[in-house]
């Protein structure tokens, strides 16, 4: 990230990379990604999850995530992310403190989720329902609290993640519909992760709405 490779994508994938290492030492150089207009949008965005990936509590990093969420200049996905990445942080700062039971299992497919799945109990009906309906709000507003504004968002990838996790052909199907279907706020955010986590499913069921998505 420091050497500024002519690739976004590669440095997006770099800043992944870094959260999924978990290590405190990338920080620094995540924040200063995060906070530079003159980054590409993807990459502010993969670098603020990616301080959330690695659950950094120090008082610089959740500064640099509140003022992100804040910033009226900043992209609508980039401070969905930073939302998203303080609430991670502060489940996991209380999990720590409070050496939790229920603190959430790791990822059967071995990776950092921006956010935790819901209730491995809950229906896919319910699941579908939570994923396509969003909120009424149209995004982050610049001077809403950072908690606030990350409920629905974490709800809604909370969503995606258990389907995943599921892994059963209609919960392949159902993550396609928030692709192509009628979604109430359809967050490009989301529909990024949808995208992703299809990926990882490796699902026959999502190539036409993957292929659809790039035409």
């Amino acid at each position: 990230l420091d050497s500024e490779p002519r690739s976004q994508l590669l440095r997006h994938e770099v800043a992944y990379a870094l959260g999924q290492m978990r290590s405190e030492k990338a920080s620094a150089m995540l924040r200063e990604v995060a906070t530079n207009p003159n980054e590409h949008a993807m990459v502010r965005h993969e670098a603020a999850e990616a301080l959330g990936a690695i659950a950094d509590t120090s008082e610089e990093t959740t500064k640099t995530l509140q003022a992100l969420v804040k910033s009226p200049e900043a992209p609508r996905e980039l401070r969905e992310t930073a939302a998203l990445a303080i609430r991670r942080i502060n489940k996991r700062k209380a999990e720590a403190l409070t050496e939790s039971a229920n603190a959430a299992a790791p990822s059967p497919y071995l990776s950092v989720d921006p956010a935790d799945p819901l209730d491995p109990s809950t229906s896919t009906e319910t699941l579908e329902q939570t994923l396509l309906g969003g909120d009424d709000e149209g995004g982050i507003s610049a001077d809403a609290n950072a908690e606030d504004v990350a409920n629905d968002l974490e709800r809604r990838y909370g969503a995606i993640f258990a389907l995943r996790d599921r892994g059963s052909d209609d919960c392949a199907r159902v993550l396609c519909r928030s692709l192509v279907g009628d979604v109430r706020n359809p967050s490009a955010l989301l529909r990024h992760e949808v995208a992703y986590v299809l990926g990882q499913m490796e699902n026959a069921e999502a190539t036409d709405t993957l292929v659809a998505c790039l035409s």
